[in-house]
């Protein structure tokens, strides 16, 4: 393989040629493969090599192409794999290959509405500005944008400006609509002076059903809106209790009565009740009745905590205020829940400094506001080692909403270990510890005594002892003979008056947390034996087994079994297990549910539940409590696993919401706050009061917080805010789920317009309707408006310098004073012109010009892609001018790039596009054409030549070829089998000029015709000193040859010597001389006896007389001669055959008419005869009919003959000679 490197100025010169935009950069390889003799090869029968160019230095482009340039010139691109590091292609030849960076141009194609049309479309190349379409307008739908997607919901395309790293690519982009559509809430009826206001706007999409319940008209306290109507009239028909919204917006007018309001005063903690507005005259109805927990509603009364003397059949003809009465419920639920001190107390906390442990808890029933305490049984609950504790104990309020919890706490008994010794008769106490129930000697700093000495239980009254006591691990005296101080079984005395003494040890292990024993034993008791009896001595730990000895085998036992030892005695107690289970809200949850070792941590079984199906989304888990009540919160970090059940209980905690109350409309200004539990609602009495600007009470509220609504303004309510501004009015009756703001609603009295100016373009827009500030206006379409020249319309700006916030069609502002909405207009693409000049060279015809037409306009797009006119289609194609001159090409005025017909290009509006005619003299070319000639033997097969020889004559020059000149013909061959001669026929008709540089040339043919001629073959029979003359029989020699046979023909010879043989063939056609008979004359044919192997099939004359021929008669000769030789084949024509020709001959008939004489004098009349005749000889069946009479003018006497010619048969006969060679 051989590469070459190809200058980078002939590389973008290639590269030029095939792409349509301007080539920045290219590099170029001219490839070739050579064989083992230095020629160039290419791959065979059509398979291709894969071809890898890596490049050392990134080329400059947007756009990469691998383009290929023939070895006749020409280019094509072949593939667009390629980028500014290399390209990867196939191919089936090799030549020169360029790898081109081209200047990338994207599409875009914007479309309409339906998103099926295209509306406009811009071709753009870095450096260019995409500027945005004329918006497209929808009705009852706000244009937002637009996206890379049809129907898409939300706009993505953000594309518009000057473009930068522009690759090429068609890029579809859609308009996107929201569907929108308005109902406008007016603040009356209207009147042509006072005409209606819109208050409030509503939107929705087609089917919304948008309520009108929670829209406030601003109102005198002796007004109100009783319904809305969907006409002026208010008829009844009219009357809607919500708008349903189909394709146009919707405008609805208020039912404005006189009347006044009776409002209701709940109480503290009781829902609110909206104020009732009576119409003037009409009668007060009674409301639903409000809620309290724990309190059954009675009535109303006219004094606030007086008794039920409302009646609501009454005519309301001022504001009032009522009062519900309500009494307490008498089975209001409250919870008792025990609690036991925590083992882990010191024994010296105080009552404020104890913790406790959950033991129970049950529900009970008392009359809501009543003070409940522990009952009889609460105080006396039979927990071993605890009592009563009636200080924590404390009494409280039953609230009415079942969730008061009365706590009833169990102390620990305080228990006392007296340890006595025997001195002299006498118990004396020589040790004491204290603990409470159920707490380690260790937790208390103790350590059983080490002393040794034997204990036994000891009564201090009688001075016995009875039962021996090895040890005690924890204050457990439940099992033992202790004494009740103030508890039961509070204190244990036991004395020792002997040590332990003996030979073995009972020792005491206990089981660590991974399941081993130490081998230090937890106590340890010197003995002689004897019989233990075994016990559970230690808190949270099982008896589990023994051994007997320090080698014997441990065996299983349970409390209150004993054995006898004579031993050491080992006693193992197994850790507990005990249940660590969750409740979660209203269950437990038996997936996380363990066994867990007595003092193990509790930290690794901490986990977050799931929260239950049946409550809210916005509960939120807020840790373990020790209790079901959800008093006492447990830490899982600090504590281990006591030695019983344990069970940890969920609390799932209803989010308290932040309602910020603003103290004006305005965000800015002062606030209060106020919490808010889930799904409760705001109680309209604990809101700000509201007054008017000269100090009236327009609704009642909070007494330390007011609101002054200022002068010109009228009451709206409490309203939440949009993000847009829009404020909507709070609905007080519903249930909060979020954190929430209200403002104050108030609303000015002025009257606001809606102003359009389409300036500089034209048109007219209105929008006719009136606006209360706050309100907001639906944002008027542009169907009317005609841009200015070059401009498209975009959208609606709030400022007049346009700087302001856009507004799109069905879009919505608020209003806060009256405004002007400006048309803001955007830059339509500019386009551009191509003209094409016809540059006619030597005045040989006037100018002309033509304009590019695309799609039936000249005005083309930027960067608008085409193929350029042919010289045809421009209109340039002068006769005059192409009889002299050929079209060379389209030459750009700006750059001097020539360009083909048919050449893609694409033209911007930098410049003017103007592309020049080239013209070249066309030179004088003959071509001069031979065709071929041969001559040879007769072989008895076909045979042919066939081609010719074309000269080129230039401008009377001989040159070898004329390159982009093509010349073609369709037949050129001669062809034939037997002797004669064979025509190619060739004639100017048949050859046609073609090429890509025909119209250069002047172009004339000359012809010379070629033929094929066969002569026939010779015969040659060499003897031995002997000729003769064949005829088909063996000749006397037997040595000798035959040369000449061809086709199958085949000879005997005998011969010696050297012989040759002559042959001849006579063929003799005879006719003969005949005197006309009216019969038809032939010829016959003679052949003289054929050599062996030839057969005579046909052999005959056509030449046939009737009539008389004349004293030349016709020739007669053999016309039809087939003779075949063995293999069946018409060898006539390859023959020495002598033909002697001979003539039929036929001479006419004699016919005698004789006239006989007569005379007489003349009369006047004709004078007649009548005639005779006969023939001289008979004439076949001829007869002779007498026709008319024949006189001379002069009546002279004569004699006539008539000859009739007919035609006698002559033939003469030849002679054929074969001549054998």
């Amino acid at each position: 393989m051989v590469l070459r490197s190809v200058s980078k100025k002939k590389a973008i010169r290639i590269a030029d040629k095939s792409v349509k935009d301007t080539v920045e950069d290219a590099i170029g390889v001219d490839i070739s493969f050579i064989d083992d003799n230095g020629n160039e090869i290419e791959p065979k029968d059509g398979q291709h090599v894969d071809v890898s160019l890596s490049l050392n230095k990134d080329l400059k482009g947007s756009s990469f192409k691998v383009i290929h340039q023939k070895d006749n010139g020409k280019t094509e691109i072949i593939s667009s794999d390629a980028n500014s590091a290399g390209a990867n292609f196939a191919t089936g030849a090799f030549s020169i290959y360029i790898i081109g960076g081209e200047t990338a141009i994207a599409t875009y194609n914007f479309y309409d509405t339906d998103n099926n049309k295209i509306i406009s479309t811009q071709r753009v190349k870095n450096g260019d500005n995409l500027v945005k379409p004329k918006t497209p307008s929808k009705p009852g739908f706000k244009f937002t944008g637009w996206a890379t997607a049809p129907y898409a919901q939300t706009p993505d395309f953000k594309g518009f400006g000057v473009q930068n790293n522009v690759a090429e690519a068609t890029v579809s982009v859609y308009p996107v609509f929201k569907e929108i559509h308005y109902v406008f809430f007016m603040d009356s009826v209207g009147k042509d002076a006072n005409p209606s206001r819109i208050i409030f706007t509503k939107e929705g999409i087609h089917g919304a059903d948008l309520s009108v319940s929670d829209v406030v008209v601003p109102l005198d306290s002796t007004k109100k809106v009783i319904s809305w109507h969907k006409d002026s009239n208010l008829s009844a028909e009219s009357k809607v209790d919500k708008v349903t919204l189909d394709s146009e917006n919707v405008t609805i007018y208020p039912n404005i009565k006189e009347g006044h309001y009776l409002t209701f005063d709940t109480g503290e903690g009781a829902s609110y009740l909206m104020p009732q507005f009576v119409v003037a005259g009409d009668k007060t109805q009674e409301p639903s009745p409000p809620k309290r927990s724990g309190y059954d509603f009675q009535g109303w009364s006219t004094d606030k905590n007086g008794s039920v003397n409302y009646d609501f059949n009454e005519t309301l003809n001022i504001g009032k205020t009522i009062y519900a009465v309500w009494r307490a419920k008498e089975n209001t639920k409250y919870t008792v829940v025990i609690w036991k001190q925590s083992v882990n107390d010191k024994k010296e906390f105080s009552d404020n400094q104890k913790t406790y442990d959950y033991a129970e808890s049950f529900e009970r029933t008392a009359n809501t506001g009543a003070d409940v305490e522990p009952s009889h049984s609460d105080q006396h609950k039979d927990y071993m080692g605890f009592h009563y504790n009636p200080n924590n104990s404390k009494a409280v309020t039953v609230r009415g909403d079942g969730s008061t919890i009365l706590n009833v706490y169990y102390d620990r008994n305080l228990l006392t270990l007296n340890f006595y010794q025997s001195l002299n008769g006498n118990w004396e106490k020589w040790n004491t510890m204290v603990g409470l129930y159920g707490q380690t000697l260790a937790q208390n700093n103790y350590v059983w005594p080490e002393t040794n000495d034997y204990w036994q239980e000891l009564n201090l009254e009688t001075g016995a002892v009875s039962k021996g006591l090895t040890f005690l691990d924890a204050f457990l005296f439940d099992d033992l003979d202790a004494i009740a101080a103030n508890y039961p079984k509070d204190t244990l005395n036991i004395g020792t008056t002997r040590k332990n003494t003996g030979m073995f040890n009972i020792r005491h292990y206990k089981q660590t947390a991974d399941g081993s024993y130490s081998d230090a034993a937890a106590n340890e008791t010197k003995t002689n034996g004897g019989r233990f009896t075994f016990s559970d001595k230690y808190n949270g730990f099982t008896i589990k087994s023994y051994k007997i000895g320090d080698q014997g085998e441990r065996v299983d036992t349970t409390a209150g079994v004993s054995v006898k030892y004579r031993d050491n005695l080992h006693v193992y107690y197994e850790r507990n297990r005990y249940n660590l289970t969750f409740y979660n809200h209203d269950s437990y949850d038996t997936e996380h549910e363990k066994k867990v070792l007595f003092e193990e941590q509790l930290d690794q079984y901490n986990y977050t539940p799931e929260r239950p199906a049946n409550l809210p989304s916005d509960f939120k888990f807020v840790g373990w409590f020790k209790d079901k009540a959800l008093t006492k919160e447990f830490d899982f970090k600090t504590e281990v696993m006591p030695a019983a059940g344990l069970t940890v209980y969920t609390k799932w905690q209803a989010p308290i919401y932040k309602g910020k109350i603003h103290l004006t409309i305005d965000a800015n200004g002062d606030t209060r706050l106020i919490k808010i539990p889930y799904g409760t609602n705001i109680n309209e009495n604990y809101m700000p009061t509201v007054k008017s600007h000269d100090g009236k009470i327009i609704q009642s509220g909070t007494p330390g917080t007011t609101i002054t609504i200022p002068e010109g303004n009228d009451w709206a309510g409490w309203s939440t805010k949009t993000e847009d501004g829009k404020l909507i009015k709070h609905n007080f009756d519903n249930q909060i789920y979020d954190d929430i703001e209200l403002y104050p609603y108030y609303i000015n009295k002025i009257k606001h317009d809606v102003k359009y100016v389409t300036s500089p373009g034209s048109g007219a827009v209105t929008d006719k309707k009136i606006y209360a500030e706050g309100s907001f206006a639906d944002v008027q379409p542009s169907y009317s408006v005609d841009a200015p020249e070059g401009k498209v319309f975009l959208c609606w700006n709030d400022k007049e310098d346009l700087s302001g916030e856009d507004y799109y069609p069905e879009d919505k502002i608020k209003v806060s004073s009256s405004l002007t909405l400006y048309a803001k207009y955007g830059d339509k693409v500019k386009n551009t012109k191509l003209t094409y000049k016809s540059n006619y060279p030597e005045a040989l015809a006037a100018n002309a010009e033509k304009l590019q037409e695309i799609n039936g306009t000249t005005d083309l797009s930027n960067n608008s892609v085409f193929s350029l006119y042919s010289l045809e289609a421009a209109g340039f194609n002068n006769a005059a001018v192409l009889n002299e001159y050929y079209f060379a090409g389209w030459k750009d005025s700006n750059t001097g790039k020539l360009y083909n017909p048919d050449d893609k290009v694409d033209i911007d509006n930098a410049t003017e596009n103007v592309l020049e005619a080239q013209w070249e003299k066309r030179r004088d070319l003959k071509i001069i054409i031979t065709g071929k000639r041969a001559d040879v033997m007769y072989t008895g097969k076909t045979q042919s030549v066939e081609g010719y020889e074309a000269k080129f004559e230039l401008a009377g020059a001989a040159i070898s070829n004329v390159p982009g000149v093509v010349l073609n013909t369709t037949q050129t061959k001669a062809e034939g089998k037997n002797v004669g001669t064979y025509n190619q026929n060739l004639t100017k008709e048949q050859f046609t000029v073609t090429g890509n540089d025909v119209r250069k040339y002047k172009i004339t043919l000359e012809v010379t015709d070629g033929k094929l001629t066969i002569k026939p073959a010779k015969l040659i029979v060499n003897t031995k000193g002997r000729t003769d003359i064949y005829n088909g029989k063996p000749l006397t020699c037997d040595e000798g040859e035959i040369l000449g046979l061809v086709n199958g023909e085949r000879a005997e010879l005998k011969c010696t010597g050297s012989q040759t043989y002559d042959a001849k063939i006579e063929i003799t056609t005879v006719g003969g001389i005949f005197t006309y008979d009216g019969r038809e004359h032939g010829a016959k044919v003679t052949v003289p006896e054929l050599p062996e192997g030839y057969t005579l099939k046909v052999a005959s004359s056509d030449a046939k007389a009737i009539d008389a021929t004349g004293e030349y008669g016709i020739e007669a000769k053999c016309d039809n001669l087939v003779i075949e030789n063995a293999a069946g084949e018409d060898v006539t024509d390859n023959l020495n055959i002598k033909f002697v020709n001979g003539k039929i001959v036929i001479n006419p008939a004699e016919l005698l008419i004789e006239t006989p004489d007569a005379k007489k004098i003349y009369d006047g009349k004709p004078l007649t005869k009548e005639s005779n005749y006969k023939l001289l000889e008979k004439v076949g069946a001829l007869t002779i009919e007498k026709k008319n009479t024949v006189n001379t003018g002069d009546n002279n006497p004569f004699a006539a003959f008539v000859k009739l010619l007919l035609i006698s048969v002559i033939g003469l006969l030849g002679t054929l000679y074969l001549k054998k060679r």
